[in-house]
């Protein structure tokens, strides 16, 4: 049994952005201590990032997992990134969903892994074409996952 909160990361964001909960509940399956505070070792959740400057919505999927197994999109990324001291990988892509009309979304995927928690963070931003990543992208190279 899990009782109280744990953390999955403090978010870093632009000040144009606010976050919203999904209808989806947070899977949390395991925890770990570092700085007085419980961090997901291995689970996932789920939230809305609302771009107050535009009419703008991004759907954010974070996955933690145990270890530092690199997924396969990482072997081959568009851009490195440094979050929290910690050198991962970031891609940007496009991801066809739907059925049966079909559209595309823009996909941003970040992964790092935190061997003070001893897991890997996996984080994916999905939105409308046309998206801009570069602010979001530095803002969350300043999120804390310790």
């Amino acid at each position: 049994m899990l009782l109280g909160a744990s953390n999955f990361l403090v978010l870093a964001l632009p000040e144009r952005f606010q976050v919203g909960q999904t209808i989806n509940p947070n899977e949390v399956n395991r925890t770990a201590q570092a700085r007085g505070a419980a961090w997901v070792q291995d689970g996932r959740c789920s939230h809305f990032l609302r771009d107050g400057g535009t009419i703008r919505a991004l759907e954010l999927l974070l996955v933690a997992r145990r270890g530092a197994a690199r997924p396969g999109w990482a072997a081959d990324p568009t851009r490195a990134i440094r979050v929290a001291d910690h050198g991962g990988s970031a891609r940007a892509d496009v991801m066809r969903v739907g059925f049966p009309r079909r559209r595309d979304l823009d996909r941003l995927r970040l992964w790092w892994p935190c061997e003070r928690t001893g897991r890997s963070v996996e984080l994916e931003l999905l939105g409308t074409p046309g998206s801009e990543h570069d602010d979001l992208i530095a803002a969350l190279e300043r999120s804390e996952c310790h």
